[in-house]
């Protein structure tokens, strides 16, 4: 590491690469499973220097570009650092693809209050189908006992006629 020579922590490689930093520590992880070494810092946490960011975005064309396994192209890669000096690893538009586009952040699409309200609105509409299914199904309940006692009443009416018939 030259004297005046930026180290970036796993965040801010991860937003230079243009990945997430999960998936730049399981990059890391592959490539030292390989030789590739990286600077250290207090409790081991990784410092990535300009000559690792220019591994790890070839990495990325390898694995993104060209289909290949991480495992695949982490071996790769680690045998080119090893071998190929470090402003040679990455020449993209000597390749004739374009440079790697910087990952703008996003305002998200909704707000957590966005979202809480889209939920009470969906549990507010799917409460108020039940009621109304509950309601259908109490009113068809009470039709049905309204016919039987009609039968009911019908039935005691007959029986009186005859009872008063036969009665004398």
């Amino acid at each position: 590491m030259g004297i005046n020579e930026r180290a970036y922590w796993t965040h801010e490689a991860a937003e230079q690469i243009g990945v997430g930093e999960s998936t730049l520590r399981k990059w890391a992880i592959e490539l030292e499973k390989n030789g590739y070494s990286f600077l250290k810092g207090e409790q081991e946490a990784r410092a990535f220097l300009d000559k690792d960011i220019l591994v790890l975005i070839r990495l990325k064309e390898l694995v993104r570009g060209e289909r290949k396994s991480v495992k695949e192209a982490s071996t790769i890669v680690a045998e080119e650092a090893r071998t190929t000096p470090v402003h040679e690893i990455v020449k993209v538009e000597e390749r004739g693809q374009a440079p790697p586009v910087p990952v703008e952040r996003v305002e998200p699409l909704f707000t957590l209050d966005d979202v809480r309200m889209m939920i009470r609105e969906e549990l507010d509409k799917r409460e108020s189908e039940r009621v109304k299914e509950r309601d259908e199904s109490l009113m068809t309940v009470v039709r049905e006992l309204q016919e039987v006692k009609k039968m009911i009443a019908a039935s005691n009416e007959q029986k009186s006629f005859w009872s008063r018939l036969f009665k004398r």
